[in-house]
């Protein structure tokens, strides 16, 4: 008898987005209404050369040319994604 598993679900934390936020984030560039994903750039401690790309929260867009407002808590998991969480302990 199989057992009828449901899909694996992350919640948001500092590193990453829900598994159901990230299937509706839009993509950077995005002008339209929606959740776009917001990025920082990090210096690797152990590279000196090195960038990295860091998730720092994600934004709602009302409309078109909306600067948009970062989300304190994901509307689907409850929890605070991205780096923006962290900042809002301190």
């Amino acid at each position: 008898m199989s057992e009828n598993k449901e899909p694996m679900f992350e919640k948001c934390s500092s590193e990453r987005m829900c598994t159901w936020l990230a299937d509706r984030v839009e993509s950077l560039n995005h002008r339209g209404k929606g959740f776009v994903p917001v990025y920082v750039l990090s210096k690797d401690e152990n590279r000196r050369q090195a960038l990295e790309s860091i998730l720092y929260g994600v934004k709602y867009q009302q409309a078109r040319g909306d600067n948009g407002i970062i989300i304190n808590h994901c509307p689907f998991c409850g929890q605070t994604p991205g780096k923006f969480a962290e900042e809002m302990k301190r």
